[in-house]
């Protein structure tokens, strides 16, 4: 498990709907492929996809048509990079719906309404200048374990183990999903880099906030470091080190 999984996965564990279920937590990540925007007339909607069932960094695969939504479907809130505190609200989710439908549940499709605050400025300008946003999904898995011939063989790719039931308790933005398919944080290129590339020029242009382009899982450089800028700050990177930046 790399650094920065083990940093998001216990933030998990320390959601109070994951204490309540015995402190075993997952998480999925998937992108806001071809993110719809909604901007206009102050609706500050957009529409992303979530849980394709790509194999994770573990070697799992999350079955979208296995969610259990009561809880996400009572709460709404969503979140930047895995965090629960006031400040990291990045939005609620107004519909939650099957993609490409009830029958044939490949995916979730949500429609979010974004807070107007700064990780919401920042997810909107992300979304505007790469047609694309992480989403990343806290789930507890409630039926688990290794793929059977048939799942195999239906599914496809080299997975180890198999959620076929979870319940689904938040869901996030985040530059860096964790799964193969989002090419995970050590990789330089791809769809990952590319949002981590433009929240970096967004910056870099005082489009957007620092310290919400770090909460939404922005690595920080030695270059990122060194901007001569006021207002000293300590803030914790999404691997876990103690940085003093100027917001």
């Amino acid at each position: 498990m790399t650094p920065r999984q083990k940093q998001l996965i216990e933030r998990l564990q320390g959601h109070a709907f994951v204490k309540s279920r015995g402190g075993k937590a997952g998480i999925v990540g998937s992108y806001g492929k071809g993110a719809e925007a909604d901007f206009k007339d102050d609706t500050e909607d957009i529409v992303v996809i979530a849980n394709t069932g790509d194999i994770d960094l573990e070697k799992e695969r999350v079955v979208p048509g296995g969610a259990v939504k009561d809880y996400f479907n009572a709460n709404r809130q969503m979140f930047a990079d895995h965090k629960y505190d006031i400040e990291s609200g990045a939005g609620v989710a107004r519909a939650i719906y099957a993609h490409p439908s009830e029958s044939d549940v490949r995916a979730w499709k949500i429609r979010c309404r974004i807070r107007n605050n700064p990780i919401g400025k920042a997810i909107r300008e992300v979304v505007e200048d790469t047609n694309q946003i992480g989403v990343s999904i806290g789930f507890v898995p409630v039926d688990y374990g290794r793929p059977n011939d048939e799942e195999q063989a239906k599914m496809g790719g080299e997975f180890k183990s198999i959620v076929r039931v979870w319940e689904w308790f938040e869901t996030s933005f985040t530059l860096l999903p964790c799964n193969v398919a989002c090419q995970s944080m050590a990789v330089t290129e791809g769809k990952s880099w590319d949002m981590v590339e433009s929240a970096d020029r967004l910056l870099s242009a005082n489009k957007i906030d620092r310290e919400a382009a770090y909460a939404l899982g922005m690595p920080i450089t030695a270059k990122r470091r060194v901007f001569a800028v006021p207002a000293p700050k300590t803030i914790v990177t999404p691997d876990g080190d103690i940085v003093r930046v100027r917001a």
